[in-house]
């Protein structure tokens, strides 16, 4: 059985372009180019951390969990947090402001069999969109 953990930075930064291309409102456009900066190597989002997350959070891994992610550019946090709870399958509830992550990061738990739970309202959030001007979309009332 695949791991379920492991990331295509590749992919993911081609796809995240595409996503943030179409969904990103951020400044600076954020999430349009976050995967091109992990796949650079120029952030390695939580590897550092990952040790003393490990520590904090052996007290509540269990098969029954339930991890809220509040805020997370691609599913590079979904992924460090499920190699912490592996070989347990916890249920995934991933929300951000913008769009773009969370459509990333829902393909990415549908393609890979990871329980993702998109909160009211950010699972709506791709089909309030309009294209404006120079192709960006932006957020209808």
């Amino acid at each position: 059985m695949p791991n379920p953990w492991n990331e295509d930075l590749a992919w993911q930064a081609l796809r995240g372009l595409e996503l943030g291309a179409a969904l990103c409102e951020c400044e600076g456009f954020y999430h349009t180019l976050w995967g091109a900066l992990r796949i650079a190597g120029l952030n390695n989002t939580m590897k550092g951390e990952a040790p003393i997350l490990t520590s904090l959070m052996s007290p509540y891994l269990r098969d029954d969990a339930h991890v809220m992610i509040g805020g997370s550019a691609d599913p590079g946090v979904l992924c460090g947090i499920g190699r912490i709870y592996a070989p347990r399958m916890p249920r995934f509830t991933v929300i951000d402001k913008c769009g773009a992550p969370l459509a990333l990061i829902n393909e990415f738990a549908a393609a890979n069999g990871i329980p993702n739970k998109a909160p009211a309202g950010a699972a709506d959030r791709g089909r309030h969109l309009r294209p404006r001007a120079g192709g960006r979309t932006r957020h209808s009332s």
